[in-house]
């Protein structure tokens, strides 16, 4: 898993995985689809981009999927389709027919396809940034939830940043599909 940082305070859209194969999702910097940018202490501002949000929500969560060649190497039209999607449903998620062939570098390169160039430093992340989430035990990574074999709560990625640093973005490809277990569930918010 990457989590992307940007310096721009604009919005963004979130794209994250619900199934269990070589699939996977990313958020875009900047897409209009995001979270908003107006003061809860306007009720017609919040009433405008509330009623925008429910009349483009899918009504079929097919539509949410987009079948790729490779991540590393995004055709025109699959990154069109894939901004398009996070743009208005502020989510995508991805199928790959290259499930063998996808290396940590195509996840890099897709990222910075989609806008996503500042990697949020993992506490248990390798090297290049990226956090491959397993089963570890005896490791001191272990202790933490998502390296172990339990099922995780709802939670919000990076609320441990401090403002100034939030995450705005993710990609969370899977690799291998867990024997049991290993939904996820993504809300909206």
């Amino acid at each position: 898993m990457q989590h992307h940082r940007d310096d721009h305070p604009q919005a963004s859209a979130s794209c994250r995985d619900p199934r269990r194969q070589t699939r996977a999702a990313a958020w875009l910097p900047g897409s209009p689809g995001g979270p908003a940018q107006f003061s809860l202490n306007e009720p017609s501002a919040y009433a405008r981009w509330r009623d925008s949000k429910l009349a483009a929500y899918p009504l079929d969560p097919a539509s949410l999927w987009v079948e790729i060649g490779r991540p590393g190497m995004l055709g025109g039209d699959e990154h069109r389709i894939l901004a398009e999607r996070c743009s208005v449903f502020n989510l995508v998620f991805y199928n790959t027919r290259r499930r063998n062939a996808v290396v940590r570098a195509d996840i890099h390169a897709l990222g910075r396809q989609l806008g996503l160039t500042v990697i949020d430093r993992n506490l248990c992340g390798e090297a290049d940034g990226i956090a491959a989430i397993r089963v570890l035990d005896g490791s001191p990574a272990g202790e933490y939830i998502p390296y172990t074999n339990l099922a995780l709560n709802w939670h919000t990625d990076g609320y441990y940043n401090p403002v100034t640093e939030p995450i705005r973005g993710v990609i969370m490809h899977c690799v291998r599909q867990a024997p049991s277990g290993g939904e996820s569930r993504f809300l909206d918010h």
